[in-house]
């Protein structure tokens, strides 16, 4: 466990760059870990997260980004959906990260390089970067008339940022593009944004494509799960699971699938009452090769109602500040 002076002292060997890249891993896994389960304060991991302004290990920033992004569901839950602030904090951690990297990629670039890319200019498309939006919508714009393509490092921050900026038109303009693509790879990169919507009615509208004959059975967990990144998404994506058991049931009980459904409908809960809906709803609707999945979910989301108690009020002091 890191006390308080031992995060100071490793932060300030990641702001000096003296700790290899394996390190600085080891530090972001531990102390986020540490951190959902209470044993380390939040405001502490945070402080050290700003500590990798100048990151360039592909490794390292994506620990850092899904780290941090693994505390939005905290502040959702604790504004009733408002992640203004969070989005705030997540673009001022990373514009130094933006502005090294760019849109285009250099000659002779590394394969790790444009990962980065695609990460940071996804992450900050999301959280409404006012450049990164701008830029996106432009290249858009481009690539929907025909006047430029898009490279393989910025198709899905482009895709993901005007979709969560955006509106039904951006939304329908996707729609196309996906019945208009051969390759299942990109099918499957747009049926598993689509749920990033803001818009409650696309948001279920996202949803009952996921079940249409237009979805592969095998490809229909996966555009759930993308619905459910904000609050107001996994409402719906609960309900719609509940309103949708049969069918799903059908499909997926005998398969690991269903231990996948699961982990979509628990991940990133923190209320204690939707707990006990689900607890009560596998009752009634017994699957028996998902017994561990629905376990671990509601165990999971005990630990994040704990820290809801715990850490909650501090998590949302320091957002304040920023």
């Amino acid at each position: 466990m890191y006390q308080p002076d031992s995060l100071q002292r490793l932060s300030l060997g990641v702001k000096e760059n003296s700790l290899s890249p394996e390190d600085k891993l080891g530090l972001l896994i531990d102390s986020f870990a540490l951190c959902q389960s209470n044993y380390v304060n939040v405001v502490d991991v945070l402080r050290l997260s700003e500590c990798f302004l100048d990151e360039t290990d592909f490794s390292v920033c994506g620990k850092l980004v899904s780290g941090l992004g693994a505390l939005r569901p905290f502040v959702q839950h604790l504004t009733q959906g408002n992640d203004q602030q969070f989005n705030v904090f997540l673009c001022k951690s990373l514009q130094k990260m933006k502005s090294s990297l760019g849109w285009e990629a250099a000659k002779d670039e590394s394969h790790a390089t444009k990962l980065i890319r695609e990460q940071i200019l996804t992450v900050l498309g999301s959280c409404g970067d006012p450049n990164v939006v701008q830029e996106a919508s432009r290249r858009f714009s481009d690539y929907c008339s025909k006047q430029a393509t898009l490279s393989a490092d910025i198709t899905t921050p482009v895709f993901v940022t005007v979709l969560s900026n955006g509106d039904k038109e951006v939304y329908d303009k996707l729609l196309e593009i996906y019945d208009n693509e051969d390759m299942l790879e990109e099918k499957n990169r747009i049926s598993g944004i689509l749920g990033l919507t803001p818009n409650e009615s696309l948001i279920q509208q996202t949803l009952n494509f996921a079940m249409s004959d237009k979805v592969r059975n095998q490809d229909t967990v996966a555009t759930l799960a993308g619905a459910t990144w904000t609050l107001q998404g996994r409402q719906l994506v609960w309900k719609f699971v509940q309103d949708n058991w049969q069918e799903l049931y059908r499909r997926y009980s005998t398969s690991t699938m269903m231990s996948r459904l699961i982990k979509v409908i628990t991940d990133g809960v923190c209320c204690a009452e939707t707990a006990k809906q689900m607890e009560n709803f596998f009752k009634a609707h017994q699957v028996k090769n998902a017994q561990r999945a629905i376990q671990q979910g509601l165990e999971q989301i005990a630990t994040n109602v704990a820290f809801i108690h715990h850490q909650g009020a501090a998590l949302m002091s320091f957002l304040n500040d920023q």
